[in-house]
């Protein structure tokens, strides 16, 4: 007998529930056993929203032994308030708990609310007490609290809607042991709930609702720190494509207790969700190694900005070009695709109400990967696209109407995910750049069915502005179709180990599309940009490294050739060729996993600049590797550009051979004309390269205008000369000469006109086949007025060899080596040359030259000084025609395999009846043997007697001469007197204003030039002399043509201390004669 009062509830629930085990034979949940009761509380959840309301939970409940219970709540009573009832029935209300064999009870509870008033939200709670066994009751308290959501809900009349839940988990204990299952969660969840979520519709599906999870599987080696990650696609199934991923750290496995809390994220087409939750469950409750337990909890999604897909799209081939890459059984090769989305909440670009600006934004990344009967574990190269996709109107934007598209790649080992992301953008204002960014994450070849697995990360994205919307002209809208892809990337590697041990070798990879081997090597850019993205594939296979110390640091060369963005004609675009050649540094290697940081230069045909990107890859025992590099590159218009080809030729005592050679291009971004020889335009030449050994190398030059088809600079000057050099040891050393015609500046048809003079030095990596040489260039101009104009001086280079409209080139033929050294340490005992000049047609007093030369001789040791002369003056049998020369070679080294010197000469042409004076550097090689074979080159400037003695008589012409390393230093001056005879009885006499030049006071050799005239009487012809003198100076002329107005002749003398030589020609009329002279002098 006794008493009992009672109060009123504000609210109130049932429940009812199954007791469950794990089946470890059907590799399923079952449940055996139940429990129902009521909940209640005296003060209403909903009066006070976010305020916790304490419950109490009383019920009847026959467990059998079983631990671990869940089930749903359902109907509502005492305040009008309802748990909803979804579209398949059942109530959008859970509970679950655990009783354990003591009696002690715990759980909590989830759950959908439409209050009276229409208000909506979900209850979340948790409750202990205790379960008496003799009469198969239980008691518990705890609290509740009612989240408020939303407004405008009929408890009467509403819609609810839910999907069941399908993933995987997998989990592991610290230390040691692991925690599966044999079966997806949808397959393996026969509990009484079965695992979904739910949520409310109010003519569109609320962000937010609520979960439940049923779990169960093995384990072995339990700790009580623990971590179970649970994964699958379609969260809420309302989109095509649906990720979620949770991961529950685990507080307790002990005492067949398990609890944790969870926590997760759900990525769709246009929502960022967060879940969370707790876990409460048991294990060896029938079963020994097996567990049950059950995730309740709730769920928020947020609007994602933008939102991406990383798949194959429209234009994006299928097959080789995209995917992950494995090694199949010992070689590299596609092995499938990944699907995946990516999206984040904010957006990379903002409107400032004046400007679009940009920021660094954080980036979900889900997906699926399909990967073959055996290779879920596998390391992978991932290599893909992605594009931003708006899945609410179809087109390949983000939700504010901006787009992206490009690359993503990384390597995926040991279940880890380390990747790049590079792409083009277009902001909504129609402002592009490009976004780069990292991603790090995890696979799990755990959760692999059906030949796929899931994958999860999480990164940022920083976009960099390139360009304004007014120089682009696209459309947000259009902008994925107007990017353009060019497959033809290509790359060789090459690098060693810490401070230089062991190698590693690749290149890029080649795919078979069952036709051909394709390099799989991309670049990506907006047509007219000068900068852009790219993404190509490394691998390395059959020994292609080999680490003998164990080193953690790699570094490499790597180079190859690429489209780099179009050019435009006008009318059409096209392929912007160049190469590229960067370092690979900053480098890790280790645990089966390598990377690196790309940095270096590209040219092309129509700019030149920096490529930046990272190396991400993997390599195994057998010596396998394989890498992925993305990154991007920003170039400058060029200035000019020329492209090189040449060969590397050496003597081999009887001929030249050729042994390699590099071919490529020349340009740089700063014009010619406005540079100087204190401020030099600035050169790079880059490109293939085919191993040789110590040589020489020369190559035609000449300005090309890809734009237009001229053979012009893109500032519409014009240049023709040559680049010639010598390889040594991988090194390359050249000096550069040419012809130039610059801009018309007044446009009155006229048009500056010189020298360019430069050097360029680099270096040849024969291990990945490519060179690189820099420089600088300037300008030495030699009038303002010349006639023909640069489109005019390409005209030649269509023209045949013996048909040159605008240059005059002079072919020499081979003449002998008259003289050489003289000291004892230096035998040549015999050399061949060859060579020619070139000038424009009208501007015939100065021009170009070069020498090649070569031959056998016996040295005892290296020296520091020599000479060769070599001269076709003495081998004239026709003086009425022809260009003939003398050159005398000073050197100042033979060692080290090197030669090198200074010329200096002088010249005759007969046709333009004309002297001239011409100076040039000589570079050379030869082998270390002590009688051996050499070979070298000889270039320079040559200019008309008369013409280089007026620049002497000028400030402004010195220093011009000076730039053109031609001595202005004045040895000699005097004026000598004479007279001479004719051999068919004719006499003469004339003087002659004689100079000596040099680079100094102290100058031991140097030039001659010379004015002369006088007169003539009786019988004239081809034979002559004149012999002219004065009180420290003689000269005797041996003429060879007094003929059609013509003379020429060969002079020799004595000035002071210092013995000359040379050729004089003028002409002659009526009496009277004058002419110049040019030669070389020597004391």
């Amino acid at each position: 007998m006794g008493t009992w009062e009672y109060s009123p509830l504000a609210w109130s629930v049932d429940s009812f529930a199954g007791y469950h085990y794990y089946d470890r034979y059907l590799y399923a949940l079952d449940w055996c056993g139940w429990q129902w009761g009521i909940i209640g509380a005296t003060t209403s959840p909903f009066a006070s929203p976010n305020s916790p309301v304490e419950i109490t939970f009383v019920g009847e409940a026959y467990p059998y032994y079983y631990i671990t219970w869940w089930g749903d709540l359902y109907g509502s009573y005492a305040d009008g308030s309802v748990i909803p009832l979804d579209t398949g029935g059942w109530p959008a209300g859970f509970i679950g708990g655990r009783t354990d064999p003591w009696g002690n009870m715990e759980g909590m509870l989830v759950s959908l609310y439409i209050d009276s008033t229409g208000n909506a939200g979900y209850l979340k709670g948790d409750f202990m007490g205790n379960y008496y066994h003799s009469i198969n009751m239980f008691e518990a308290a705890g609290t509740i609290i009612a989240t408020q959501k939303a407004l405008g809900y009929d408890p009467s009349n509403y819609f609810c809607d839910y999907n069941f839940i399908d993933g995987y988990l997998y989990g592991s204990f610290i230390p040691g042991g692991a925690i599966y299952s044999r079966d997806s969660i949808y397959n393996m969840g026969y509990g009484y709930l079965c695992s979904y979520t739910a949520w409310l519709v109010n003519n569109v599906d609320e962000p937010w609702g609520i979960f439940n999870i049923e779990l169960g599987g093995h384990y072995d080696y339990p700790s009580d720190s623990w971590t179970l990650i649970l994964g699958g696609n379609y969260w809420r199934d309302l989109e095509w494509l649906e990720y979620w991923f949770a991961h529950v750290e685990g507080t307790q496995w002990s005492d067949q207790r398990i609890a944790g809390t969870l926590s997760g994220r759900y990525l769709t087409y246009t929502v960022l969700g967060t879940m969370e939750g707790n876990v409460l469950g048991s294990y060896d409750t029938y079963y020994s190694g097996t567990w049950e337990a059950i995730a309740l909890g709730t769920f928020e999604e947020t609007p994602l900005a933008f939102s991406g897909e990383i798949y194959y799209a429209d234009d994006w081939p299928e097959g080789p070009y995209y995917g992950i890459y494995a090694d199949n059984g010992g070689y590299f090769d596609t092995w499938d695709d990944v699907w995946s989305l990516a999206g984040g909440v904010t957006s990379p670009w903002t409107w400032d109400g004046n400007n679009w600006q940009t920021q660094t934004v954080d980036v979900v990344y889900m997906g699926e990967y399909y990967c073959g009967d055996d290779g879920p574990n596998l390391p992978y190269i991932w290599n893909d696209v992605i594009y931003s996709w708006n899945d609410y109107d179809w087109t390949y934007t983000t939700f504010d109407v901006g787009s992206f598209y490009g690359f993503i790649g990384g390597v995926w080992r040991d279940k880890a995910i380390d990747a790049r992301v590079v792409s083009l953008y277009m902001d909504p204002g129609g402002n592009i750049g490009y976004m780069t960014g990292s991603l790090e994450g995890t696979y799990y070849p755990e959760f692999y069915d059906y030949y796929e697995g899931l994958f999860e990360a999480e990164g940022t994205w920083t976009p960099t502005q390139m360009a304004l919307a007014a120089d682009v002209g696209i459309d947000p809208v259009d902008f994925y179709h107007e990017v353009q892809t060019d497959p033809n990337m290509t790359a060789t590697v090459y690098g060693t180990f810490g401070d230089g041990n062991g190698y590693i070798s690749g290149k890029q990879f080649y795919s078979y599309d069952g036709i051909e081997y394709i390099p799989v090597g991309w670049t990506r850019y907006i047509d007219g940009q000068n900068w852009g993205i790219y993404d190509i594939i490394l691998d390395g296979y059959g020994s292609s490294y080999h680490n003998p110390n164990i080193d953690t640091a790699w570094s490499a060369k790597i180079g190859g050739g690429a489209n780099f963005g179009t050019y435009s004609d006008g009318l059409s675009y096209y392929p912007d060729y160049g190469y590229w050649l960067a370092d690979i540094t900053a480098s890790t290697w280790d645990e089966g996993k390598l990377s690196g940081s790309l940095k270096g230069r590209f040219l092309a045909y129509t700019k030149m600049g920096n490529i930046t990107g990272d190396v991400l890859g993997y390599y195994d025992d057998a010596r396998n590797w394989a890498a992925v590099s993305l990154g991007t590159y920003d170039g400058t218009p060029l200035s000019f550009v020329s492209s090189i080809h040449t060969l590397l030729r050496y003597y081999d005592g009887a001929a030249f051979v050729n042994d390699g050679g590099f071919s490529g291009l020349m340009g740089g971004t700063q014009s010619l004309w406005t540079a100087t020889q204190e401020s030099p335009a600035l050169a790079l030449a880059m490109g293939d390269y085919s191993p040789g050994g110590p040589c020489t190398w020369r190559a035609v030059v000449y300005s090309h205008n890809y734009k237009d088809g001229t053979y012009t600079t893109y500032d519409d000057g014009a240049c023709y000369g040559g680049l010639a050099g010598i390889h040594l040891d991988n090194t390359l050393e050249g000096r550069f000469g040419a012809l130039y015609i610059a801009p018309d500046p007044e446009g009155d048809g006229t048009y500056p006109a010189g020298y360019l003079m430069g050097s360029l030095s680099g270096t040849t990596y024969p291990d990945i086949g490519m060179f690189e040489m820099g420089g600088s260039i300037y300008p030495v101009q030699m009038t303002d007025s010349c006639t023909t104009s640069p489109f005019e001086l390409q005209l030649d280079f269509e023209a045949s060899p013996l048909d040159y409209r605008y240059l005059t080139l002079n072919s020499w033929l081979v003449y002998p080596l008259v003289d050489y050294s003289g000291f004892t340490d230096l035998w040549v005992d015999s050399a061949v040359q060859s060579g020619g000049s070139v000038f424009i047609k009208t501007e015939p007093t100065w021009g170009n030259w070069f020498l090649e030369f070569a031959g056998t001789c016996s040295y005892t040791e290296p020296l520091e000084s020599w000479f060769m002369t070599f001269s076709s003056i003495d081998s004239i049998t026709d003086w009425t025609t022809g260009w003939y020369n003398e050159l005398q070679i000073e050197g100042t080294q033979w060692s080290n395999n090197e030669l090198a010197g200074n010329a200096q000469g002088y010249f005759v042409d007969l046709d333009q009846v004309m002297t001239g004076i011409m100076v040039g550097e000589t570079l050379g090689t030869f082998s270390a043997a002590s009688t051996t074979t050499f070979e070298a080159l000889a270039a320079g400037t040559c200019i008309e007697t008369n013409t280089f003695l007026a620049m002497l008589g000028t400030q402004d012409g010195r220093a011009k001469l000076e730039a053109l390393n031609i001595p202005v230093t004045e040895v000699y001056a005097g004026t000598l007197t004479g007279a001479g005879t004719f051999a068919a009885g004719g006499s003469l006499s004339g003087f002659m204003n004689l100079q000596l030049l040099g680079h100094s006071d102290a100058s031991l050799s140097g030039l001659l030039a010379a004015t002369l005239s006088g007169s003539y009487t009786g019988t004239t012809g081809n034979s002559w002399s004149l012999t002219l003198a004065n009180s420290d100076a003689n000269a005797t002329i041996t003429g060879n043509l007094w003929s059609g107005g013509n003379w020429a002749g060969t002079m020799t003398g004595i000035a002071g201390t210092a013995n000359f030589r040379g050729a004089v020609a003028g002409t002659y009329n009526g009496g009277s004669w004058s002419g110049t002279g040019a030669g070389i002098w020597n004391k």
